[in-house]
């Protein structure tokens, strides 16, 4: 019997990932062709990630009644967190159950940069509650900073995959100039994640020996596994008393 070896596996699901996205080129109108790839996205994300984490896309909220615009990919609590309220299947999330927003895009340039960039800032404004929970320790709070939530974006070609040093100097530009992202995904090209110093400078981490969407795949659980658990909701600060 044949053995695979993790980069085999993961060369036919960046394939099959990659045929599943250009499905959506068969389809003339916009929408269509943004649902499928989301879709494809989707089902990929699901197929990998372990069981806690829930993925969908949808608006989310905050106890002060402010609302993100839609996300396409949100990596949100399956056991703890509600979800809020869903409308004609539009779903709506608090934004303390949230791990991660990505944003779907068939190409990378400045301008689906930007428009990310903007989504995802959406969420990242959003105020989060907590409740301190009862530990062996004693009661624990927990910080509600929002800088935390994991964040990116995924496409399948970029404009800059000629030459790679000048689209990771694009990409940096980018990240520099317009706002921090996680992850910037061209699933045909490569895959970054981007790490920042205390002055906001960024470099670009990778590995050119893989297949990108192993990279992507075992980076995104890297950052969730650092993200840890999701903040307990404060129900009372969303106006429901006697709790």
């Amino acid at each position: 019997m044949k053995k695979y070896t993790l980069k085999e596996i993961y060369n036919y699901k960046q394939r099959h990932l990659i045929n599943s996205l250009n499905a959506a080129n068969a389809f003339e109108h916009p929408c269509s062709k943004g649902d499928i790839k989301e879709n494809a996205w989707k089902s990929f994300l699901e197929e990998i990630l372990p069981k806690r984490y829930a993925v969908d896309s949808g608006f989310i909220i905050d106890y002060c009644n402010n609302i993100s615009e839609q996300i396409d990919i949100i990596i949100y609590d399956n056991f703890y967190s509600p979800v809020i309220f869903q409308v004609e299947g539009v779903k709506y999330f608090p934004i303390e159950s949230v791990y991660a927003v990505f944003e779907v895009k068939p190409h990378l340039n400045s301008a689906n940069f930007k428009y990310a960039l903007n989504k995802i800032n959406s969420v990242k404004k959003l105020e989060r509650t907590s409740n301190p929970i009862n530990t062996i320790s004693g009661k624990q709070k927990f910080i509600t900073d929002n800088k935390s939530i994991i964040s990116g974006i995924l496409t399948t070609t970029s404009s800059w995959s000629i030459d790679s040093k000048k689209a990771e100097l694009n990409i940096i530009q980018n990240l520099e100039s317009l706002g921090k992202l996680d992850i910037v995904c061209a699933i045909n090209d490569f895959v970054y994640a981007a790490d920042y110093d205390d002055n906001g400078k960024c470099r670009l981490l990778t590995d050119y020996d893989v297949a990108p969407i192993l990279f992507f795949y075992f980076k995104l659980l890297k950052l969730l596994q650092t993200f840890g658990n999701p903040l307990p909701i404060d129900f009372t600060k969303y106006g429901i008393n006697g709790l």
